[in-house]
Formats: C-alpha cells, sequence, structure tokens
C-alpha cells in the first residue's frame, strides 16, 4: 500500500472519530489520538526518505 493511501485512510477514520481522552472509562486509549499519532509519524518518515533520496550525499543533514 502507497504511504499516500495508508495517510488518507488514517486521516478518513481520524476525522470520523471522537475524541475520549477525557473519558474516565478504561477503554484502552484514545482511536482519534493514536491515528493523528500514527499520520504525524508517517508523514515525518516520508518527508525525511524523500530528503534523503534527494540528497544522498548528505544524509546527516536530514532532520530525524
Amino acid at each position: 500500500m502507497k504511504t499516500k493511501t495508508i495517510i488518507n485512510t488514517l486521516q478518513y477514520w481520524e476525522d470520523i472519530s471522537d475524541c475520549v481522552c477525557g473519558n474516565t472509562t478504561p477503554i484502552g486509549g484514545c482511536l482519534k489520538c493514536d491515528m493523528k499519532k500514527c499520520i504525524d509519524d508517517i508523514i515525518a518518515m516520508d518527508k525525511n526518505t524523500t530528503e534523503r533520496e534527494q540528497n544522498p550525499e548528505n544524509p546527516e543533514k536530514i532532520n530525524k
């Protein structure tokens, strides 16, 4: 699956989910916030990969 497809799928589910971080019922975490974190991490990893591909001679300059 392509990165863009994964991001779009997670964003869809994030958009229709409700944040339950303030809920006192032990439900195992907040799916909306977990998806947001995954989206942010995937975008950051994809950005770093793209930068490394564009600058293979200077990989140490890429923000990790």
